[in-house]
């Protein structure tokens, strides 16, 4: 239930931050759940091992699982700050290849498959789309 709470802080409070200022608030919360929080860790790390390989140092667990909160806290900031974010400030944030392709298929009435990484805001891709 206390992450409703903290979702409903983040959307009221910090949905209207600038971005640079929200991005240093969520790196900060990250840290402090990277501290606070060692049963998350152990599931990141658990995680990591599937894909990194056993051998993997721990300091480089470390390293990425920080990455990983800190992407995250990044994301949902991202999310919370979508609504007050204009068109020209969405798209600046996306990197889009081969939308030639894309906008061909549409104009042919087909349905589109869109690939894409596990990377960066989700919401602010569809945005685009």
């Amino acid at each position: 239930m206390w992450q409703y709470y903290c979702f409903k802080f983040a959307v009221v409070v910090l949905s209207r931050l600038p971005k640079r200022v929200g991005y240093l608030i969520a790196t900060a919360t990250a840290a402090g759940i990277y501290m606070l929080l060692p049963s998350l860790n152990a599931r990141i790390v658990d995680n990591l091992k599937r894909v990194l390989g056993p051998a993997t140092s721990k300091a480089q667990f470390k390293r990425i699982q920080r990455e990983i909160l800190r992407n995250a806290a990044r994301n949902y900031f991202d999310l919370v700050h979508l609504p007050h974010m204009g068109v020209s400030e969405i798209e600046s944030c996306i990197s889009v290849t081969g939308q030639v392709n894309f906008d061909a298929a549409v104009s042919r009435g087909n349905g589109v498959i869109v690939v894409t990484a596990h990377l960066g805001s989700f919401e602010m891709a569809a945005q685009w789309l």
